[in-house]
């Protein structure tokens, strides 16, 4: 993905049997990572959320 010309990668990686971690880090400079947790349930049951992750 690219924000204001800048690119970056991301992974949506498994922590618990109901959470997830989507990771985003700079391309250019991976040392630095956002890691943000999604529980599962709350992912599954809320449509615009879904909707939202899509368009990333």
């Amino acid at each position: 993905m690219t924000v204001d010309g800048i690119a970056y990668r991301w992974v949506v990686q498994p922590d618990e049997p109901y959470r997830l971690g989507l990771v985003v880090e700079w391309v250019n400079n991976p040392e630095q990572r956002m890691v943000t947790w999604i529980d599962q349930d709350d992912f599954l049951n809320t449509e615009h959320k879904l909707e939202s992750l899509q368009n990333l």
